[in-house]
């Protein structure tokens, strides 16, 4: 603004002074004012051009509009010592031009009005006639028409660079925000959560095998996929939340005022939609995701997406198609197991979710190790039973990795200090069928199968499935107790423990109904063996 003032005067200056150095054949008589205007206008352009190389004093709109009041002054003086049919009135036009393009509507309507009153002053001063009042008319109809103009270009220009920021900031095959768009959100989101010290989960999502799919179908299938996402994104989240494309296959959500249990079940519900809709027609499409949460996870946007990308290579390892929730313990856990899957090396694949198992225990409670006392039971009581050692090996396993569907389960509902509710009843049912996607691999296709059924119950009242009597497999029925067992003799953060006679006796009344009697007898007398008291 101080620039373009400067040279306003400036071309003020020039004008006036041309117009007094150039003779011309004019019927008014030449008036000694026009060297003294033409000083003062130079003088004023490089007092402006010092302002703003100095860039500390016209820092403020009304001084703008007061130094364009002044050169109104100076016009009107030239208007007023020529005459009324003056040559100068035209830089009123100039004037107004500044105004309509740097002031607001009232603003300008201010100068505007000060010009013409200003120059209907010089021209009254002069006892006009009916020419002198017609060119004051035609001269204020002029200021007004350029007024509208500028006004009407200048919203037409605020409307493109708007949609050329907004194109910026936007992916254009999927209409969602790209990653620069999606950051610069991210980041205001993560200061106005510090603000209001409320949480805020990132979601971030990578569709699977999306390499294969544009190989085996081309790229309008690939692009079809990701417009499903998008399309999925977009309807499940809220007008508050903002999802973006932030890589080739890549997406992100940043979800503001939402704990990680209601983030996870946001991208669970966008897991199950893209599923849905891909089954609905075309190629099978799954998708991954990550989820952080701040301030648990970090408390800046790179922490907080390191974390996202970590619990998003969880779920990649662990069989794609699923939603892992950070921790820093499963991070250190997926990195030591080497990241392999399971078909092409079946002792890497269970070393990677006995690691993660391990990983989850810290999570859990913090207890010392209760999936190694749940496998430690398992394993006795399958000797007891005289199972086949190989068998009884795979149960002492599947002891260790009976609880690993509960990284999917929200960290508040499982350290939750009072009783659960039935929503969070509902989060911990899901827990065997979560299991059974990270357990997705031939090398634990048996284990898969006992955990996903060890909270079945006899009487067909337990989940998921509602199997009962022998449909439940041995190997379930013996995880069943030992984890029974081994929840109520611990402390629990909204109960204390019960007794080793008092788990006994429980475990003797859910014979027939929670229980397999079998299985109850024989850690019976492994209990009596063990010396434990009745």
């Amino acid at each position: 603004m101080a620039r373009t003032l400067a040279y306003l005067f400036f071309a003020g200056a020039v004008l006036v002074f041309l117009s007094i150095a150039i003779p011309r054949a004019v019927d008014l008589p030449e008036v000694g004012i026009g060297a003294p205007i033409a000083s003062v206008a130079a003088t004023l352009a490089a007092f402006a051009v010092a302002l703003r190389l100095r860039g500390r004093l016209l820092l403020r709109r009304w001084q703008f509009q007061l130094a364009l009041a002044v050169g109104t002054a100076l016009v009107t003086a030239a208007v007023w010592h020529q005459g009324a049919a003056s040559r100068y009135a035209v830089l009123y036009v100039l004037i107004v031009l500044y105004a309509a393009y740097f002031f607001s509507r009232v603003q300008t309507a201010v100068q505007v009005v000060f010009a013409s009153t200003a120059y209907a002053s010089a021209v009254l001063s002069h006892h006009p006639d009916d020419s002198d009042l017609s060119r004051w008319l035609v001269t204020v109809g002029v200021m007004g028409v350029a007024t509208v103009l500028v006004f009407a270009l200048k919203e037409r220009l605020e409307g493109v660079i708007g949609r050329l920021e907004a194109a910026a900031r936007t992916d254009v095959l999927t209409g969602l925000l790209n990653r620069r768009g999606f950051e610069e959100t991210f980041e205001r989101e993560l200061e106005r959560a510090k603000r209001s010290g409320r949480e805020l989960s990132l979601i971030v999502g990578d569709l699977d095998h999306f390499k294969q799919l544009n190989d085996l179908y081309g790229h309008g299938a690939g692009d079809a996929a990701l417009e499903t996402v998008a399309a999925a994104m977009n309807a499940a989240k809220r007008r508050i939340d903002s999802a973006g494309r932030v890589g080739g296959e890549e997406f992100a959500l940043v979800v503001p005022e939402t704990d990680e249990r209601d983030a996870y079940m946001l991208a669970e519900r966008l897991r199950r939609a893209v599923r849905d809709a891909a089954s609905a027609g075309g190629p099978a499409l799954t998708i991954s995701f990550g989820l952080a949460v701040y301030p648990r996870h970090g408390r800046t946007p790179e922490t907080l997406f390191l974390a996202a990308d970590q619990a998003l290579y969880a779920a990649k390892e662990l069989g794609r198609d699923r939603t892992v929730i950070h921790n820093p313990e499963m991070a250190d856990a997926m990195g030591l197991a080497g990241g392999a899957r399971g078909e092409g090396n079946p002792d890497d694949y269970l070393a990677t979710v006995l690691a993660l198992a391990e990983a989850l225990e810290a999570r859990a409670d913090g207890t010392v190790s209760s999936s190694r006392v749940v496998s430690r039971y398992a394993e006795l009581i399958g000797r007891e039973m005289w199972l086949a050692d190989e068998v009884i090996e795979r149960v002492r396993i599947g002891g260790l990795l009976h609880d690993v569907g509960k990284i999917g389960v929200p960290e508040t509902v499982l350290t939750k200090p009072e009783p659960l509710d039935e929503g969070d009843w509902q989060e911990i049912r899901r827990h065997p069928l979560v299991a059974a996607r990270i357990l997705d691999s031939n090398a634990v296709a048996d284990i898969r199968n006992w955990i996903l059924s060890h909270h079945e119950r006899p009487d067909g009242r337990g989940y998921p499935h509602g199997l009962a009597g022998d449909a439940i497999p041995l190997e379930a029925r013996i995880l069943a107790v030992a984890d029974a067992y081994e929840a109520m003799t611990s402390e629990r953060i909204y109960r204390t423990a019960l007794s080793p006679a008092e788990a006994r006796a429980e475990l003797q009344l859910g014979i027939g109904s929670q229980f397999d009697e079998r299985v109850v007898q024989a850690f019976t007398r492994v209990l009596d063996r063990l010396g434990v008291p009745r």
